[in-house]
């Protein structure tokens, strides 16, 4: 690899930290919702070559993004999507949710919209009281 995982780790921590301060230097009253990546199952062709738990080029796995996008959340207090978690893809349900291992089905897809608006709804709720 070109880099390690900690030093990729690293980078996109500094990298998130530097988009949100963008965000909000920009759009001060702005409601920032961190969402990594869901699960994803990876084929070269038609053969399966690892997960998203597992698959790692270099820069970690995105599982381990999802970890720096929730730390980071944390540290920023912004809110956070756990799609890697909340919307119940894993491999066991990937045929369900996966159209080619990556990209949501329809039926995901309106998952992600309503697990989404949940969130948004909440914070709004919040917010008003």
């Amino acid at each position: 690899p070109l880099y390690s995982s900690a030093a990729s780790d690293v980078y996109k921590r500094q990298a998130l930290r530097n988009a949100i301060t963008d965000l909000r230097e920009f759009a001060p009253d702005c409601t920032i919702i961190l969402c990594p990546p869901h699960y994803c199952l990876f084929y070269n062709g038609d053969r399966f070559v690892g997960d998203s738990n597992v698959t790692d080029k270099g820069a970690g796995t995105l599982r381990d993004y999802m970890g720096t996008c929730e730390y980071i959340a944390g540290e920023q207090q912004t809110l956070f999507f756990n799609s890697y978690y909340d919307l119940g893809i894993d491999a066991y349900g990937a045929d369900k949710y996966l159209e080619d291992g990556i990209h949501l089905t329809a039926e995901a897809r309106q998952n992600y919209a309503d697990a989404l608006a949940r969130i948004i709804l909440a914070n709004e709720e919040t917010k008003n009281n």
